[in-house]
């Protein structure tokens, strides 16, 4: 609440929440997304906790 961020904001109203918003999205319903960019063309991030098994570790579940 100190910061100089939060100067101009009326910390009562918010936790009343009698505060305006300043905008309000137009929505068609529950699951409407498309206020947000797309990002399917991101390529997925490495998976940095798993690996591939290895030909030993495979061969652990031949028959499994």
């Amino acid at each position: 609440r100190k910061h100089e961020w939060f100067a101009d904001l009326d910390f009562e109203k918010l936790v009343k929440k009698e505060l305006k918003t300043p905008w309000l999205p137009e929505i068609k319903d529950a699951l409407d997304a498309s206020n947000f960019n797309n990002q399917d063309h991101h390529p997925p991030e490495p998976d940095k906790y798993h690996r591939p098994l290895s030909e030993k570790e495979q061969r652990l579940f031949k028959d499994f």
